[in-house]
């Protein structure tokens, strides 16, 4: 017959313990751990770090968590967050905080994002960390706060197509991808592209001529130049007026216009000869 084999979770206060550690209570956490140290069942070494972990935090977050009162208008809590980010970063959490370890990156998160100016270093490490614990949910909702709060900065954009293609909202991803390779082809930022086929157009064909061929095969919407755009070098301003020909070209077939079809199709052949041959195999390939 064999014999009951007590599990670390047959002590209740150790159970109770590691849940108000994952929900920030650290104060009762405390209590708990001090509890399920005095039981014969649990690892003590285990306890006496959970206890040790609580006093760190304690003194680093309130309970319940709110973002600190800065000193003046332009403070804004960034050195407390700065501060707090590289304890995050330096602390060896075990594999039993993880939850712990998730709400408090959510209550760093939280904090970061109530900040008006945007520190774009510290953005990118907490949504890197937001991703590496898959936390995608969190994650698109940081860059979306950016994005909404400035949105002149389109390099935001691929944190926000990036977290979305994650999370699985995926047509709003492509839509991001679509406007933020043709205003900010950035090649620092290629790693964000997440689409396979997207990422193969970037890596055939640069990421400035990448949203003109997602528009060709329709992986990407076509995105509406409303406001100008400032070409960042002679590749993007040759991928703008290609996805503008492009577009013409495209509209030219849906209203039956084949004399301005015809004369398109000598100006894309012109502007982007690789382009104008996928254009053709793409109409042989409708046939």
């Amino acid at each position: 017959m064999d014999l009951y084999q007590p599990s670390l979770w047959d002590n209740v206060a150790l159970e109770n313990g590691y849940t108000l550690l994952s929900d920030l209570n650290l104060k009762e956490a405390i209590t708990q751990f001090n509890e399920a140290f005095q039981s014969p069942i649990g690892d003590q070494e285990s306890i006496q770090a959970a206890i040790a972990t609580c006093g760190y935090w304690q003194k680093r977050i309130p309970f319940p968590p709110e973002l600190p009162v800065a000193r003046n208008r332009s403070d804004h809590g960034s050195q407390y967050i700065s501060g707090f980010l590289e304890d995050y970063l330096a602390y060896p959490f075990d594999s039993r905080m993880t939850g712990f370890k998730k709400n408090l990156l959510g209550y760093l998160t939280d904090i970061f994002q109530q900040s008006t100016a945007l520190d774009p270093k510290t953005f990118e490490t907490i949504f890197d960390l937001l991703l590496d614990l898959e936390m995608f949910q969190k994650s698109e909702n940081l860059a979306s706060h950016y994005v909404n709060q400035r949105p002149e900065k389109h390099f935001l954009l691929y944190f926000l197509a990036q977290a979305q293609w994650l999370n699985n909202n995926k047509t709003e991803a492509c839509n991001n991808y679509a406007r933020a390779l043709l205003y900010f082809p950035d090649r620092t930022l290629k790693n964000r592209v997440m689409h396979r086929q997207l990422k193969m157009f970037v890596n055939s064909h640069g990421l400035e001529m990448a949203p003109v061929f997602g528009r060709l095969y329709e992986i990407l919407p076509y995105m509406p130049i409303e406001d100008e755009i400032h070409p960042l070098n002679k590749q993007h301003r040759n991928a703008i007026q290609s996805y503008l020909l492009l577009q013409k070209l495209l509209k030219s077939m849906y209203t039956n216009d084949h004399k301005g079809n015809i004369q398109y199709r000598k100006q894309l052949k012109e502007q982007a000869p690789i382009l104008f041959d996928a254009y053709l195999r793409r109409l042989k390939e409708r046939e």
